[in-house]
């Protein structure tokens, strides 16, 4: 190794010059001497624990910049990669550190700092289980959307049927193409058949129709490779049900089939609302239906994010082993389609076991469904429904505190902007030391010309982090 080669080091990343490098290691070996005696015995307790102490500097016109950049790194929490000239990439725990600026020396500037073998814990730390409390708080706030449901929706109210379907007809439509698992969404699809089936039986009991249409919209992410994939579904169906769906629905105005009975001179489309106080109770069940339908999306859509797996052990890769369920529509009219009939395909575009997710992914995911919750929550503080408002108010916090804590597992992604015409392998391997790398740099940025990628392209570089 060559004197230039020992002279660069780096912490986290920030680069700086090495002076000394003066390390301890050994055994902790306590000698045991008695009085009045001529023989004792060393006791060996254990190795100590491998530390230096490093002393470096930088130097430049910018030596204050670089100063502040390394003192950044290195007062981070956490253990952190350095790579050191003599030793190679090592994984340590970064001690006291303190710095030196000589007015006698312009340009340059010194650092020394202790650095801790990481080593293993070998007990657990205590820590608050945030995906249970999300879980948790997502099951109250379906109780208490349910309860609110059950309070304000009137029974034997006509036209409310359509309604229903019109829902279970969303759902049917926005889950097809998704990656699913075959046995799950046979399952979920039959569960659907039978509640369409049942719609007329389940109007009378508005409590078994809030319990069901939750159970069938939360039971999405369950049928899905990924649970985070479930999200699109219910930001979809949150959107639809924003506006006048539901009075749409009852009134006749969404484009639906007509079954007509000539003998008792009716169409199943046309609404058999009579007066104006039917209409308003019809009404006024249309507006309790959106809101179960927005809640219970929300809700779910936290509860995925509880159910996500964000350990070491996410695998971004396809499973050989298995296959992915592309749905067919199981409900409408459908000529010669077999129920529960689903597509079984290998290797379809997206069948990836996860999805590829990044902290500011699950930054922004949180952050947008706890805009929704708060949104709904007011919307029940407006309705009078205290129960409601707090276990909303609950679940957005819940999630906003686990986002937080679990988004430290996933690996970060940054921007870059090249400065000179640069190969897709050079790149991978100067940003991630191995040119395996490439085809991530490829796909995740869609470079049409891997070999070239000229100066004007960015270039977002996910980095990697020691989680579990």
């Amino acid at each position: 190794m060559s004197f230039e080669e020992r002279l660069n080091a780096s912490v986290r990343g920030v680069e700086f010059l090495l002076n000394t490098a003066d390390g301890k290691g050994g055994r902790r070996a306590i000698p045991r001497e008695y009085p009045k005696r001529e023989s004792g015995w060393t006791e060996d307790n254990g190795a100590v624990l491998t530390n230096e102490q490093i002393v470096g500097k930088v130097v430049g016109k910018d030596y204050v910049a670089q100063l502040r950049s390394l003192l950044d790194a290195l007062n981070q929490p956490g253990t952190c990669e350095m790579i050191h000239p003599w030793w190679g990439v090592r994984t340590v725990q970064v001690g006291e550190v303190s710095h030196r600026l000589d007015n006698e020396e312009d340009g340059v500037a010194y650092v020394t700092f202790t650095v801790w073998e990481a080593g293993t814990r070998l007990f657990p730390s205590a820590a608050i289980d945030t995906a249970a409390t999300l879980g948790n708080a997502a099951d109250a706030a379906n109780g208490a959307t349910e309860q609110s449901f059950l309070d304000s929706f009137l029974a034997g109210i006509d036209n409310m049927g359509p309604m229903v379907d019109t829902l279970l007809d969303d759902l049917d439509e926005l889950t097809r193409g998704l990656p699913t698992l075959p046995d799950q969404f046979r399952e979920w699809t039959d569960r659907l058949m039978r509640t369409k089936d049942s719609v007329g039986s389940l109007l009378a009991y508005p409590g078994e129709l809030a319990r069901e249409v939750t159970g069938i919209v939360e039971d999405i992410k369950g049928v899905v490779t990924d649970p985070i994939r479930a999200l699109s579904v219910y930001d979809n169906v949150s959107r639809r049900w924003e506006g006048m769906r539901a009075e749409l629905a009852i009134t006749g105005g969404l484009p639906t089939g007509i079954i007509s009975d000539a003998n008792a001179g009716s169409a199943s489309s046309v609404p058999t609302i009579d007066t104006p106080d039917e209409r308003d109770a019809a009404m006024a069940n249309g507006v309790a239906f959106t809101a179960l339908i927005r809640r219970a999306s929300a809700t779910a859509a936290a509860s995925a994010i509880a159910s996500a797996n964000f350990g070491s052990d996410r695998d971004f890769t396809a499973d050989p082993a298995g296959s992915v369920t592309i749905g067919q529509s199981l409900t409408g009219d459908q000529v010669n389609n077999q129920l529960s009939r689903p597509v079984v395909m290998d290797g379809v575009i997206g069948a990836d076991r996860n999805l590829l997710l990044t902290a500011d992914d699950l930054e922004a995911m949180a952050n947008q469904l706890a805009a929704t919750l708060a949104e709904l929550a007011m919307d029940a503080v407006e309705a009078g429904e205290s129960g409601a408002w707090r276990s909303l108010r609950d679940l957005r916090l819940a999630l906003l505190n686990d986002s937080r804590e679990r988004g430290a597992q996933l690996p970060r992604r940054r921007q870059l902007t090249l400065a000179t015409t640069t190969p897709s392998a050079l790149l991978a391997w100067q940003q991630y030391g191995n040119t395996e790398y490439r085809d991530r740099l490829v796909s995740s940025n869609n470079l049409r010309d891997p070999a070239f990628i000229t100066p004007s392209t960015r270039i977002d570089v996910i980095d990697e982090v020691a989680n579990g």
